[in-house]
């Protein structure tokens, strides 16, 4: 089945089809940021956003970023591209299958192909939908694995060229799994002299039943959503430049996580 077949096939899921043309539609004509917002004003979804400090703001809005945060289900991207300061270079690293989500909004989104994970399963909406549809090529692994790399260094190229670029390590696994490590292969592209910035966010308050605030009575009844964002960090002092790929990813997930536990002290 073909991508745009595909697309037109979720054009016609029940309650959310409508909604998810004229995204694709916002997204073609007045990028993906303003898609996004408009998303948000539609549903009333309530966010609240923390930690935007002028300095942040600034950065977010103009300077070379990869912005990481966690996924544990499925809302979390709208969230954090409806919390960001207007920009139109917005990339989003994501699982392969996205790519079937319209021909305006997948080029928005810079594919990683993780099939062997998402064939023993997953406890997203969105990727059980992504496989029972196809949504996405599939190819044999080492064919799968040269596009990874190929696609790491498209986001490389992305961020030099003074864009930000979103990444969710945890993928489609469970949240406290280890991080895939193409955040650490993203990184370590990046050499002592790069102006680019690493800023952390979290987002809390999701749930398997967001899909329910697209839903016009529904909605009404949940709590507004959460998103943190912490000071930039210029991305050499980040990383240490003697260590592996896999060695950062461990060191900057670690790093993450007691991070997140000071914020959840406060909740």
């Amino acid at each position: 089945m073909k991508h745009a077949n595909r697309y037109n096939l979720l054009g016609q899921i029940p309650i959310v089809g409508k909604l998810f043309r004229d995204f694709d539609k916002s997204a073609g004509e007045n990028g993906i940021h303003r898609a996004v917002t408009d998303i948000i004003k539609k549903t009333k979804t309530r966010i609240i956003v923390h930690g935007l400090i002028k300095d942040t703001i600034e950065i977010l809005k103009s300077k070379p970023v990869i912005l990481v945060a966690n996924n544990p289900y499925d809302f979390e991207l709208i969230l954090l591209i409806a919390a960001l300061p207007k920009r139109a270079d917005i990339f989003t690293i994501a699982g392969s299958d996205l790519m079937g989500a319209g021909p305006n909004t997948s080029s928005y989104f810079i594919p990683v192909f993780i099939h062997k994970y998402i064939d023993k399963g997953s406890h997203k909406l969105s990727v059980k939908v992504a496989k029972l549809l196809h949504l996405g090529p599939r190819f044999s692994p080492s064919i799968e694995h040269k596009k990874n790399i190929e696609n790491i260094e498209h986001a490389v190229s992305k961020v030099k060229a003074g864009g930000l670029v979103l990444i969710f390590p945890e993928g489609i696994l469970k949240k406290g799994s280890p991080w895939f490590s193409g955040i650490g292969y993203l990184l370590n592209a990046f050499g002592r002299e790069s102006n680019a910035f690493y800023v952390r966010t979290y987002i809390q308050g999701t749930s398997h039943f967001d899909i329910f605030r697209l839903t016009p009575i529904v909605k009404k009844l949940f709590s507004p959503l959460n998103v943190y964002f912490d000071r930039p960090k210029e991305l050499p002092f980040v990383i240490n430049a003697k260590e592996d790929p896999k060695e950062i990813t461990k060191n900057l997930q670690a790093d993450y996580n007691r991070w997140i536990a000071t914020l959840e002290k406060k909740f």
